[in-house]
């Protein structure tokens, strides 16, 4: 049978429940103190201070999966705080001010979804990861300022935030995931420039989004990211995008204008699921390319490079990595020797920086033009590369197109 001791403490009423816990004034903590295990969801205080010894507070300890107290206006978080679980505050509809202190460097997911009526937010700054629904449905925030060092934004993290307006997102910042699907005031966005540079996705149901610039790199427009953007009238695509999923653009009526940043022929090239048709029918605005550029293609997808293509004793030379990589050949650097080593298929390649030899498994080749540093990368010969791990290489003289298939 549990020890119960009724001790009086200031105005508050301290009860030793049993060897592990302690109820003051019906909030129940951990017997030292530093754990919040549970705030009543009936309790009618409008405020409440959670006290400096508490250092973690629990997963649904002031809100649950269904609902979380609903008269709590003000919620004091302590400096002494660093943990604050999944759903503790979920479904607290009457919060309306929250400030996660500094000393806070976890979240749970959903620690905050379903806080309808919260208006002012701040936000710890050592915190990296803004996990999965923290604040979604928070319908009445309007603003957000996402702080320096966050660098991961869960999916559905602000989904549902209808009176949201405007984001602040820093460029600390290299995953969205999903984050702000449904927010249907968000008029505008900026994207940060670490974003990874794989895909896009997550903006699903912004209704009042009018204009988008998707950032240099991405490749994928994923499934489902811009569907039913009611007031989309134009988006910027970069030419790095090789691959548009279904229903990416499903709903957008009105979508009038798509500035491609490449030609014609690399946008015909691009893979476009099913349900675009807004996408399709819209004005496409090509890029046309400039008299001096060198595009290669590899399988009709055009190659991005950080330093372009140079032609060099009529012969175009490439990034080393990136023409490496694009063929999905290992690669190894040796600095000391300055000698690259990749291996493709069982085809083993070796060439060093200065020489007109390329080793392809045991036979010696003999180069046209030698690799080369140029704007700070090493430069390769595409045609010798490709040819050694059996593609097959054409150039159009005309459009300056070196094509590998």
């Amino acid at each position: 049978m549990a020890l119960m001791v009724v001790l009086s403490l200031c105005a508050n009423l301290t009860v030793l429940a049993d060897d592990n816990t302690v109820v003051v004034d019906g909030v129940t903590f951990s017997k030292n103190m530093k754990i919040l295990i549970k705030y009543p969801l009936d309790k009618t205080d409008e405020s409440y201070t959670i006290p400096d010894s508490v250092t973690i507070v629990e997963p649904h300890a002031f809100g649950s999966y269904v609902s979380g107290n609903k008269y709590l206006k003000n919620i004091i978080i302590p400096n002494s705080v660093t943990s604050i679980g999944g759903y503790a505050f979920s479904g607290c509809r009457n919060l309306q001010n929250v400030v996660i202190p500094d000393s806070v460097t976890t979240i749970g997911d959903n620690a905050f979804n379903c806080c309808e009526n919260l208006k002012s937010l701040v936000i710890s700054k050592n915190i990296e990861f803004l996990p999965h629904g923290v604040f979604s449905y928070c319908t009445s925030l309007k603003s957000v300022v996402i702080p320096d060092g966050v660098t991961s934004i869960g999916g559905y993290a602000f989904g549902g935030c209808t009176s949201l307006e405007s984001v602040d997102i820093p460029d600390s910042v290299t995953t969205l995931n999903g984050a702000f699907s449904e927010c249907s005031s968000l008029k505008s966005i900026k994207f940060p420039s670490n974003l990874d540079k794989y895909s896009i996705d997550g903006f699903g149901g912004c209704a009042s989004l009018e204009s988008i610039v998707i950032p240099d790199g991405i490749t994928v427009i994923a499934s489902y990211t811009f569907k039913d953007c009611l007031s989309l009238k134009s988006i910027t695509i970069p030419e790095s995008v090789v691959s548009i999923g279904e229903d990416a653009f499903s709903g957008c009526s009105s979508l009038t204008d798509v500035y491609y940043g490449a030609t014609e022929v690399e946008w015909k090239s691009i893979e476009v699921g099913s349900d675009n048709g807004f996408l399709q029918y819209a004005n496409i605005h090509f890029t046309e390319p400039s008299s001096n550029e060198i595009r290669v293609t590899l399988y009709g997808k055009k190659l991005s490079f950080d330093q372009p293509p140079v032609i060099e004793n009529g012969r175009t030379l490439v990034p080393l990595r990136a023409i490496f990589e694009a063929l999905d050949a290992e690669v190894a650097w040796d600095d000391e020797t300055r000698t690259v080593r990749a291996i493709r298929y069982g085809t083993y390649v070796e060439l060093q920086i200065g020489s007109n030899e390329m080793k392809v498994n045991s036979e010696i080749k003999t180069l046209d033009v030698s690799a080369m540093i140029v704007g700070g990368r090493t430069m390769v010969p595409a045609r010798a590369i490709a040819e050694a791990f059996g593609c097959t290489v054409g150039w159009d003289g005309e459009n300056r197109v070196v094509t590998i298939e």
